[in-house]
């Protein structure tokens, strides 16, 4: 019998990696710009970030304990449980979560604020941020140290 994501998600062995997409490349709403970030369950990571016809690429490592806590977050949303849908307001993007532990795969699509995915988006957010800089401090993220940064 398979582990349930919750166990998996409990306990992230180097298999599991959890990746988020969230925003537009072009939303004239906001100069955040599009995130696509996988973090895999050993700390390293790859970021691509689009916005207004740029796109940067980054790999790098986190400490353990940030995809610990990204992970203990994501569990907490009994992932991958849908969140309560309505229709998209214009220029809204919802978080895309993704979890692959080995060849087994289950994804989630959620909106802003009011489900407890918020919470996941924001600690991953925050390594964006860190990696990204410039607006993205403006959102008075937490605090993440990335190491091993490389811009393709």
């Amino acid at each position: 019998m398979t582990a349930s994501w919750t166990a998996r998600l409990a306990a992230p062995t180097a298999d599991l990696t959890v990746t988020f997409a969230h925003g537009q490349e072009n939303g004239p709403n906001g100069p955040f710009g599009r995130i696509v970030l996988a973090l895999g369950g050993d700390g390293h990571g790859e970021l691509e970030h689009r916005s207004l016809g740029r796109l940067r690429r980054f790999r790098f490592r986190v400490d353990q304990a940030v995809v610990r806590d990204a992970c203990a977050l994501l569990a907490a949303t009994d992932f991958p449980a849908a969140a309560a849908l309505r229709p998209l307001y214009p220029d809204e993007s919802p978080y895309d979560f993704e979890v692959r532990d080995g060849t087994e795969i289950a994804r989630v699509v959620a909106l802003r604020g009011g489900s407890g995915y918020a919470a996941v988006a924001r600690a991953l957010e925050a390594v964006a941020a860190a990696l990204i800089g410039g607006v993205w401090m403006r959102m008075q993220l937490p605090a993440v140290a990335v190491m091993d940064v490389t811009e393709q």
